[in-house]
């Protein structure tokens, strides 16, 4: 019994960094990396897992978590362009793209998914969280007469694009008080 109280101890520990690699997978599926070439998950999983996300604790308005979020998504994106050069799948959207899918990714299962933050700073970060953008969310918004400037992922090459999508659906998620990041769930009903 006296080991397994260790163990307990040990693990308990380690327990929020357990929920920051377990999440770090999990938005890293077959789906997510076959654009990559071979060996890049893993990199990407070591940038994911270094992402240093308490100072998300103090950020009080979209301005402060957009500096946030642009500081990770530089480290992000190199480990992608380190990788992934001359990949035509991939580029020029491998920033604006493909790095901010996967962070808005891990972002999102952390703070609204995990038990890293508290309920108070859940709901806070809740409305400064930017929808992850992929193909599906790409077709979804054009089926609605929303024209993207982009028709797949690797074609957001800019933060231009990237932040008019996000501001058009920050602007309609706000009008009715709901986080921006709700228009992700289309994901899963593929409507």
């Amino acid at each position: 019994m006296d080991k397994l109280q260790q163990e307990y101890r040990r693990v308990g520990k380690l327990h929020l960094e357990a929920e920051r690699h377990f999440f770090a997978r999990v938005v890293l599926p077959s789906s997510v990396v076959r654009v990559f070439v071979p060996g890049t998950r893993p990199k990407l999983l070591r940038a994911l897992v270094r992402t240093d996300i308490d100072p998300l604790r103090s950020v009080r308005s979209q301005e402060q978590y957009r500096l946030y979020f642009e500081d990770q998504l530089h480290r992000l994106a190199r480990v992608i362009n380190n990788s992934n050069k001359g990949n035509s799948r991939v580029y020029p959207g491998h920033k604006w793209g493909h790095s901010t899918k996967i962070l808005c990714l891990f972002l999102r299962d952390m703070i609204l998914h995990s038990h890293y933050f508290s309920d108070n700073v859940v709901d806070r970060l809740s409305y400064y969280l930017y929808t992850p953008l992929d193909n599906v969310v790409i077709r979804r918004l054009r089926k609605l007469g929303y024209a993207t400037p982009f028709r797949s992922i690797k074609e957001i090459d800019s933060s231009g694009k990237f932040y008019g999508v996000q501001n058009a659906l920050g602007e309609a998620a706000w009008s009715i008080g709901v986080p921006r990041v709700w228009f992700d769930d289309n994901w899963g009903q593929r409507v």
